[in-house]
């Protein structure tokens, strides 16, 4: 073929296409050209879904735009739903019988199709509830509509003089069939979930409390499981510390019964949740030890998956005896803390356990290499599928946790590994996490996006011409969280006081910086080049409407404008999907360029930005604020405080409180109002761990009357003084602890329990423990609990390899009496882990009753010390309960006590 005769049949096709794909005015000329439409019975949510197609367009075009019943006629317009006109016009979409193994020419229950015939554009999906899904994704795709964040501030519509469809033929489903992210509960939240594809089809977590509820223990105790020798009724359904004996048969078929009954009453359900108690409290008895022995470890943890997939399989198995046991139903679970390894034999395809793995600790090269090939191994199990749980806390931390690329390569990895299903546990706050539940959202659909393309969507139009330094806020923030030292663990610094230690007071000066300049360009303005597109000219607002947001309200008149300028695409171009939507051809520029819109009202905008990066500013000055406070007290745990005289002990007090006080500001800030930057409203876990009761108690075996001295100097300074603090210094002036008797029982440790720790098949490396106490110890592989050979009536307690251990005693006392423990420690303490002196008090039912106190070696290597701690008995208090806790030892790591005494006052 001559070179002149190919030019003509590329120019014939070239015109053929454009005959094919004619274009669809929406409208134009002020002129609203495609009404939206429903069928009169349409399903609620198909026409929630019309109604906001209807809002998003109104706030586009400034018109106005009904959502009416479709007419009988062939005019134009949207067509939402399962309408009679697409039922006339369109094949009808096949939703898959079984979600997780579609047939072929079939749909899973959140997959869409856009279709546009003769000027009306169908929007259909395979069952009501994804209707949404496919009106948001039309909006996002060919409008530039974003929802990068629950409420209207995180609402991005662009303003458009006229908005033309191209010709549409896509069809979209998820990667991922289930689709969860934690704390979107409220009202703005389940908006925003919706809107961005959230919707969990799989049901997979913690529901052993009712399939086998308090009452069944009347007629089946032995269903119940054995510890400590006795079988155990539940208190009530709240508590869950407890497991069902897994190995009974009996038990699997009755909770097979029950998932055979939930399917009965409700025909479109799809699964029913077995997920093992929140609890390591398994049974005990022969059956169970069984199934677990010789016991085997992995993470360092008993592994109880032959136990909890022997269930399982048994569930799976005698479910499919019963009428409700079709191929396509399923019983879902947690390979959870003891039971996260695929077990030694197949699992039943109808099980689809959900893999808990904090993912977070990728940073650690050995341990993101185990994790995805632990996901590799799960979808080699025989299950049809799995589910990956993420821990991606927000709330629990007070810092930033954003390692954004570990997170979503784990939702690529698990995908194509054989995920289907997906939670993250988070929480998030508004000032740390929007990019992170967003870019989620995004992956559970595509999970192939890459993060970049990601970030050049969101951080151009959530943050507008402060993109660049709020990017480099979070990238150095990402940065902190993946070069943090130490070994990885589960959930490591999950409301634990050492998380403020990755964020050091340079790291914070630096972040600061990043903000400030962020405050600067998104109050000035001005031109920025991002991605190829130029941004408009967003000048700020008139300055009266800055101060108003600098003092934390809100600007007026931004509500419901909905018009932005800056990372929007122009809505040209057609994405199509195959294969759950990993595979794409895009005609034009994906989702995140910059089309050069302009907001016919951008004095609005200035605002706005301003407003996003307020969110993050109050959320790091609690950061700050912690790092201060944190910073202060680890001085006072210095050995030198010890000896210091009244004065300079109260001159650290007073900035020591100050820095409190200002912490408590801050988060009272970043909490409240109407715009809450962060989740967490209690922080307790940074503030617990109290020094100054054993500076006190140094100060007063000196001389008596110091102790009141030094808090002289906090009310001369006009701090408020803690009333324990108080309590203790008069008990010292008035030498009121000379004479008071010793209350705990063995407290020199000199005379060990009989039998130790209990059952002794899951403390192979324990030894004597003490009598008179109390010893809980969470199995690990590596623990031990023992004391140390008797010298002149006295041992020694020494704990290491701990994942939780708590030895505790409680002797009854009277409300208003000043109880004053004290013990000799020395150990080891990593960050992340805590060796601490606790005191706490409880009523006669023994519920917690005033504060729960506790004072901890530092880190590092630390030579014997007296800890102290006091308190005043509440009036409902019963007993009084002293504790020696070690927690999250990492290898190396060990703790020991001697000489624990309890003090009460006269």
């Amino acid at each position: 073929m001559t070179s002149s005769l190919k030019l003509f049949v590329v120019g014939l096709l070239a015109l053929g296409w454009a005959v094919l794909r004619a274009e669809v005015p929406v409208y134009a000329d002020g002129r609203a050209l495609l009404p939206v439409y429903v069928a009169a019975d349409a399903a609620p949510d198909e026409r929630l879904a019309a109604e906001e197609l209807a809002r998003v367009l109104g706030v586009m075009s400034g018109l106005d735009w009904p959502v009416r019943v479709e007419p009988v006629g062939q005019g134009a317009g949207f067509f939402v739903g399962r309408t009679h006109a697409a039922a006339r016009t369109l094949p009808a979409l096949r939703p898959a019988k079984d979600l997780l193994a579609p047939a072929a020419g079939e749909i899973g229950p959140d997959g869409f199709r856009l279709r546009t015939r003769g000027g009306r554009v169908y929007i259909e999906a395979a069952t009501p509830e994804a209707t949404p899904f496919a009106v948001s994704w039309l909006l996002q795709r060919y409008g530039g509509a974003r929802w990068y964040a629950p409420g209207a501030l995180g609402e991005v519509i662009p303003w458009r003089a006229a908005w033309t469809l191209p010709d549409l033929a896509v069809v979209r489903e998820p990667a991922y069939v289930s689709r969860e992210i934690t704390g979107l509960y409220d009202a703005a939240g389940r908006d925003w979930a919706r809107r961005n594809g959230l919707r969990q089809r799989l049901e997979y977590s913690h529901n052993l409390t009712r399939v086998f509820p308090p009452e069944l223990y009347d007629t089946h105790p032995e269903w119940f499981g054995l510890v400590d020798g006795a079988r155990r009724r539940p208190l009530g359904g709240s508590d869950y510390h407890w497991q069902p004996d897994l190995a009974r048969a009996d038990v699997a078929e009755h909770a097979a019964a029950r998932a055979a009954e939930a399917f009965a009453r409700d025909a479109g359900r799809a699964s029913f949740a077995l997920g093992m108690n929140d609890t390591v409290r398994f049974d005990q008895g022969e059956r169970t030890r069984a199934a677990v022995e010789p016991l085997r470890y992995f993470r360092g943890m008993p592994d109880y998956s032959p136990l909890v997939f022997g269930f399982m399989n048994r569930a799976a198995e005698s479910l499919g005896r019963t009428a409700g046991g079709a191929p396509n139903r399923y019983l879902g679970c947690l390979a959870y803390f003891w039971c996260e390894n695929p077990p030694p034999f197949p699992v039943d395809a109808r099980v689809v356990p959900y893999v808990t793995t904090d993912r977070t600790q990728f940073y650690d090269r050995a341990y993101r290499a185990a994790d995805l090939e632990l996901m590799t191994r799960w979808g080699r199990s025989g299950v049809r599928s799995y589910g990956l749980w993420e821990y991606a806390y927000g709330s629990a931390f007070v810092v930033p946790r954003v390692p954004h690329a570990a997170l979503a390569e784990a939702v690529r990895e698990g995908w194509w590994r054989g995920a289907r299903g997906y939670i993250a546990d988070m929480g998030p706050h508004a000032g740390f996490d929007a990019f992170k539940v967003w870019m989620l959202a995004q992956l559970l659909w595509e999970p192939d996006r890459p993060v970049a393309e990601l970030a050049d969507d969101f951080f151009g139009g959530w943050y507008g011409p402060a993109a660049e330094p709020m990017r480099r806020f979070f990238a150095r923030c990402e940065d902190v969280w993946m070069a943090q030292p130490g070994p990885p663990w589960w959930i490591k610094y999950y409301q634990q006081q050492d998380q403020v230690l990755l964020f050091p007071p340079a790291v914070c000066a630096e972040l600061r910086g990043l903000l400030d300049e962020a405050r600067e360009m998104a109050d000035n303005g001005g031109q920025r080049t991002v991605d190829g597109g130029q941004w408009a000219s967003c000048r700020s607002a008139e300055s009266t409407a800055q101060e108003r947001l600098r003092d934390g309200r809100k600007a007026e008149g931004r509500k419901d404008r909905g018009v932005e300028c800056g990372n929007q695409e122009s809505g040209n171009g057609e994405r199509r999907a195959e294969d759950g939507g990993l595979r794409t051809e895009d005609g034009g520029r994906r989702a995140g360029s910059v089309s050069g819109l302009r907001s016919p009202d951008s004095s609005l905008l200035a605002p706005r930005y301003f407003e996003r990066i307020s969110l993050t500013s109050r959320a790091f000055a609690v950061t700050e604020a912690a790092g201060t406070f944190d910073g202060l007290r680890r001085e006072l745990e210095a050995p030198a405080t010890e000896t210091f005289s009244a004065a300079e002990l109260g001159a650290r007090l007073v900035g020591w409180q100050r820095a409190r006080a200002a912490f408590n500001r801050a988060l009272a800030a970043a909490t409240g109002g109407e715009a809450p930057a962060l989740a967490t409203r209690r922080a307790d876990f940074l503030l617990r761990n109290d020094p100054v009761p054993g500076l006190l108690a140094s100060l007063g075996r000196r001389d008596r009357v110091a102790p009141l001295a030094a808090l002289a100097e906090l009310t001369i300074a006009g701090e408020p003084v803690p009333a324990h603090w108080a309590a203790l210094a008069v008990a010292y002036a008035k030498n009121r602890l000379a004479g008071a008797p010793e209350r705990l029982a063995n407290g020199w440790f000199g005379e060990a329990a009989p039998g130790g720790l209990q059952p002794d098949f899951l403390h192979p490396r324990s030894g004597d423990i003490p009598a008179g106490w109390e010893v809980r110890a969470a199995p690990t592989e590596q623990g031990r609990v023992a004391l140390g050979p008797r010298i002149l009536g006295r041992r020694i307690l020494r704990v290491e390899g701990s994942w939780d251990t708590q030895v505790t005693q409680a002797q009854p006392v009277q409300p208003g009496e000043l109880c004053v423990a004290e013990v000799q420690m020395r150990g080891r303490s990593s960050p992340g882990n805590d060796a601490a002196l606790t005191l706490a008090f409880v009523d006669a039912a023994g519920k917690l009753v005033g504060e729960y106190r506790t004072t901890m070696l530092p880190k590092g290597e630390s030579t014997w010390r007296r800890l102290t701690l006091a308190d005043t008995a509440p009036a409902t208090a019963r007993y009084v309960v002293v504790g020696l806790v070690a927690t999250r030892q990492f290898d190396g790591d060990w703790l020991e006590a001697a000489e624990a005494t309890l003090r009460v006052a006269e």
